[in-house]
């Protein structure tokens, strides 16, 4: 999926979603893709797959990084299937890249969730919504807004490279230069060399950019120690620092290899995804359907944990665990998923994340009025907002 139609469909669904969350329901929440249905999203439902659908060249060749791709059998005789790399002139014969794609063609995935967002809009308007949640011990929900955060601090600790993964029994450690390699950790041929005190740009595998453990890990400490002063604003500040830092570590523009974006301002335009819908699944029919599944049950049970946690932490949940206006806030949950998945991005839902502008003072819907307003400005400031690493 090209990365100016994501950023795009994602500020303009976050935007009229959380609109919608603070005028019509009046609470200062985020509603946008979560981290857990987006890595299942991607991970689970699109995969990855050597000549797969809407291939690209992806490897240690930077010069071919990014090329669209198909595949043709090696020679009459061999039936093995290669780049075919004649396509462009950007990848030589010789390549080191791949031809990776995706197993699942993105229209259809795309009409999975937009089929989920349909369904979670029915259960909520007919009521049905409430009387799920109401079979979950308001415990068991709080228990999970922390088991959220667990997963989004691993999350970021894997992907910054500050654990990877290590020998049985242990699966997980600090990176003291196990072999590294993301999707692919642990080969026995294989040693990046990457540890802790690494900082370079990696194209053997995703992320295909920068992995620089110590970073991260100040990054994560300059804004621990600005929350401890009760430093309005903590979070933005710890994040352009890193990103600054990171600038300054590499200089080079991202065309040439660095992390400089090569422009800031540029109006993103739809190429590919909005509307992009495949309700033909064919043989992928029984995986869908069971992706459809999941879908709803993260979106159900996700935004149900989170509405829970902020509520309580915004003194509006009673002591049965129901808030005001709560069927309302869940449609505007369910309406951004729909749209989302029209447009070109997965499931959204409130955003357990917007504890942060609470905890900044934001109470009324007027916050997250003022959130949409600066999605739709990352329309035009794109490839700033997609340099942040």
């Amino acid at each position: 999926m090209p990365k100016q139609d994501i950023v795009l469909a994602t500020a303009v669904a976050t935007a009229v979603a959380t609109a919608t969350m603070g005028v019509v329901a009046n609470y200062p929440w985020v509603v946008s893709t979560q981290l857990g249905t987006n890595s299942f999203f991607v991970n689970n439902v699109l995969g990855t797959q050597e000549c797969g659908h809407h291939a690209t060249m992806q490897g240690p060749d930077k010069a071919c990084m990014g090329v669209p791709c198909s595949c043709v059998p090696a020679s009459a005789t061999n039936s093995t299937l290669v780049p075919d790399v004649t396509l462009s002139g950007l990848c030589a014969a010789d390549t080191a890249n791949t031809c990776l794609g995706t197993r699942i063609p993105f229209e259809q995935a795309l009409a999975c969730t937009f089929l989920e967002g349909i369904i979670f809009i029915l259960i909520c308007a007919t009521g049905l919504r409430a009387v799920i949640i109401r079979l979950f011990p308001k415990s068991v929900l709080m228990a999970g807004a922390a088991g959220i955060g667990v997963f989004i601090a691993f999350v970021g600790m894997k992907d910054s490279g500050f654990i990877a993964a290590a020998p049985f029994p242990t699966l997980v450690g600090l990176n003291t230069e196990w072999p590294y390699k993301h999707g692919g950790w642990g080969a026995n041929d294989y040693h990046s060399c990457i540890g802790f005190n690494s900082c370079t740009m990696y194209f053997d595998g995703p992320p295909y950019s920068v992995v620089c453990p110590w970073l991260a890990v100040a990054g994560l400490l300059v804004t621990c120690a600005l929350l401890v002063w009760n430093v309005n604003g903590a979070f933005i500040i710890g994040i352009f620092f890193t990103m600054f830092a990171s600038w300054a570590k590499f200089p080079q523009k991202m065309s040439e290899g660095g992390l400089v974006p090569d422009k800031v301002v540029d109006v993103a335009r739809f190429t590919t995804t909005a509307g992009a819908l495949d309700f033909n699944w064919g043989a992928n029919t029984g995986e869908l359907i069971g992706a459809l599944m999941m879908f709803l049950y993260l979106d159900l049970v996700g935004s149900s944990i989170t509405f829970i946690s902020l509520g309580q932490m915004a003194g509006v949940l009673n002591k049965k665990g129901d808030m005001p206006r709560s069927n309302i806030a869940f449609l505007s949950d369910a309406f951004g998923t729909t749209l989302g998945g029209l447009l070109g991005s997965s499931a959204l839902t409130t955003y357990v994340e917007s504890a942060a502008a609470m905890r900044e003072g934001g109470r009324t819907g007027f916050t997250a009025v003022v959130c949409s307003v600066f999605f739709l400005a990352s329309i035009a400031l794109w490839p700033l907002f997609s340099s942040i690493p």
